[in-house]
């Protein structure tokens, strides 16, 4: 999430494909489910990008 002071990358769905396949993954999906799960009252999403590969 992009909260202050955290250590994190930031991707987005192009960049993050493109990194694992360089890497020899190949995305099987990708989704915003974990944004249902971690967002608090008065937080907008997208936030969190998951993805299955």
């Amino acid at each position: 999430m992009r909260l202050p002071n955290e250590h994190l990358h930031h991707f987005d769905r192009d960049s993050l494909v493109a990194l694992l396949a360089h890497n020899g993954f190949e995305c099987v999906t990708l989704n915003g489910f974990e944004d249902g799960i971690r967002l608090r009252p008065g937080e907008a999403g997208p936030n969190i990008l998951s993805g299955f590969f």
